[in-house]
């Protein structure tokens, strides 16, 4: 351990280390022959230690005449070490070597147990000289035969009044997400050797005042060895159980009918960007002030008329610009050059802002763009929000980090609990009257 030490490894010689470091990866060398050991071992045991990430030696001592131990031996000398730890919770997935040193040589053993109401099981590894400063251990053996041993196995059913058997090829709609993982179990149990004594539990289990209800509650009071069911993977949940890989994905959607677009938005504002409104109302307010200077001006310069019809004033300029604007003709037209210049100039560039401004609006008329494409539009829009009545949907709208899913459930859905959850029957129906839009698992959704 000092050599490891020296070569960066982070070394802690405190039985307490083993408790508070952070469990990624942790090795751990313990001495089967200390006098207070049985106190840690029953800790180590409690607190789960012999686990996949978890690597440990045990060193064991022979305290006999080495000479009266046979050299071919393929089970270890039963010691006061080994008594120590015959109830320590090393099932399959733990990682623990047994060195015991017996004279000149230490034999390595593999150690576990298929299921705590079994012995240990000890594989001989390899024997050594005890002077070799370092040992080459083969792979320990495969740990996948249990040996016909009956594990009681978990899983959820919500729908009792619909539910039939778990591989009704009839209704996979009801409690699919039961459905699709039994299987998997099935396969599971025929692989590692092992009856599944199956249970049936009405929820998957949430945490009230410290104890689980549902399947985690079975866990929780030690009544199941794994689940024949995903269950999400939560903080609350990681002490007790291991979770092992995803197997399928749980999807949950929003569905609804995409609304017009008059509903959402003002439609005769979408054709032009605000940036182009902007310079269309900055031009005009430009022609107009040119276009009483000029008046004023050339009244105080020239005596003829400066426009077609007399007693002309800057309102009257206000009404003349607005009419070009909306393609309509005037009965009073500029005299001068340059006012003349100045509306030829503003009449062509208002020629091609309605023609564009025309075509958009036919084009957003004709066309049904996705409108609501993320959840602050549908927030901000006039459509509802119903939830699939399923109880991880209640506990995820609480509990998400997302500032826009809060948004929406103290928008959309707090102020109709009683009625924002129900099934997907009436969900669906609901969300085809285009009032509404539908939480709900992509499974059942869409069925």
């Amino acid at each position: 351990l000092k050599e490891m030490s020296t070569r960066g490894f982070l070394v802690s010689f405190f039985q307490e280390s083993s408790f508070t470091t952070d469990p990624h990866r942790l090795g751990g060398v313990l001495d089967l022959g200390c006098g207070d050991f049985d106190d840690f071992i029953e800790k180590m045991t409690k607190d789960r230690l012999f686990l996949p990430h978890h690597e440990w030696l045990l060193i064991d001592e022979i305290p006999v005449n080495p000479g009266d131990v046979a050299d071919d031996l393929k089970v270890p000398v039963q010691t006061d070490g080994l008594r120590r730890i015959a109830n320590a919770y090393m099932l399959p997935g733990s990682s623990a070597t047994v060195a015991q040193f017996a004279g000149p040589i230490v034999r390595f053993f593999d150690v576990y147990r298929v299921h705590m109401n079994k012995p240990l099981k000890y594989h001989l590894l390899d024997t050594q000289p005890k002077a070799a400063r370092k040992y080459d251990l083969p792979k320990p053996p495969n740990r996948s035969d249990l040996e016909h041993i009956t594990l009681n196995a978990i899983t959820v059913i919500y729908k009792f009044d619909l539910f039939t058997t778990l591989d009704d090829p009839d209704r996979p709609d009801v409690d699919a997400w039961a459905k699709i993982h039994y299987p998997v179990a099935k396969h599971m149990e025929e692989q590692l050797n092992f009856v599944m004594n199956l249970s049936i539990a009405d929820d998957y289990g949430w945490a009230v005042n410290g104890t689980f209800n549902g399947i985690m509650g079975y866990f929780q009071r030690g009544e199941a060895d794994i689940g024949a069911t995903a269950l999400f993977m939560r903080p609350d949940r990681m002490p007790l159980v291991d979770f092992t890989s995803v197997c399928f994905d749980l999807g949950s959607t929003v569905i609804f009918k995409q609304p017009r677009l008059s509903s959402v938005s003002n439609i005769f504002l979408l054709p032009f960007s605000k940036s182009v409104w902007m310079a269309i109302g900055v031009l005009a307010l430009c022609v107009i002030v040119f276009l009483g200077l000029e008046l004023i001006l050339h009244r105080h310069l020239s005596s003829s008329p400066s426009y077609s019809e007399e007693h002309v004033n800057v309102i009257d300029i206000v009404t003349f610009v607005a009419g070009f604007i909306c393609q309509q003709g005037s009965n009073i037209m500029p005299e001068s050059l340059a006012a003349r210049i100045a509306v030829f100039t503003f009449s062509l560039s208002v020629v091609f802002f309605y023609t564009s401004y025309s075509a958009n609006i036919v084009a957003l008329l004709r066309s049904t763009p996705p409108i609501l494409k993320t959840l602050s539009d549908l927030t901000a829009s006039h459509l509802d929000i119903i939830v699939e009545d399923r109880k991880y949907n209640i506990i995820y709208f609480k509990e998400s980090t997302d500032p826009n899913v809060h948004l929406l459930y103290d928008k959309k859905v707090k102020p109709h609990l009683s009625t924002a959850f129900i099934p997907p029957k009436e969900g669906i129906m609901k969300m085809r009257s285009g009032e509404y839009a539908y939480n709900v698992d992509i499974n059942a959704g869409y069925k």
